[in-house]
Order: structure tokens, then C-alpha cells, then sequence
């Protein structure tokens, strides 16, 4: 029996930095630093010596409305 509920499709686990991180949710770079600093999604982790990012399996779940903020 097939359900009408959707799997969440989970894309990878690559680093997504701030300007498509700020594209795939729908709001500004401004607004995905503010949700940032403020504690609706968690802070992005560092992995350069000058780059940060969210994995992007964490943004897809928030997307899905899956993933606490933290």
C-alpha cells in the first residue's frame, strides 16, 4: 500500500557555504546570518582556514522541517 506522505530526499553531505545555503532555504545572506546569531539554525561549521558551511543534509532537513534548529 503506497502512502501520499514523501520521504525527505536527502542530496549529500557536502559543505554548502553561505550564499547557496542562503539560496536553497529562500531568504537573504543577511537573514541566514541573523537565524545564525540568534539560534534558529545552528552556527555553520568551520572547514577552512577562512570557510564555513552547513552540511547539506542539515539544510535539507530543515527545509523538510526535519531538523531542530541545534
Amino acid at each position: 500500500m503506497l502512502s501520499n506522505q514523501t520521504t525527505p530526499v536527502v542530496t549529500g553531505n557536502r559543505f554548502i557555504r553561505r550564499k547557496e545555503a542562503a539560496a536553497k532555504l529562500g531568504v537573504s545572506i543577511a537573514t541566514l546570518d541573523r537565524w545564525a546569531s540568534t539560534g534558529r539554525i545552528r552556527k555553520p561549521a568551520h572547514i577552512g582556514g577562512r570557510s564555513s558551511g552547513w552540511p547539506e543534509s542539515y539544510l535539507d532537513a530543515l527545509i523538510a522541517g526535519a531538523a531542530p534548529a541545534k
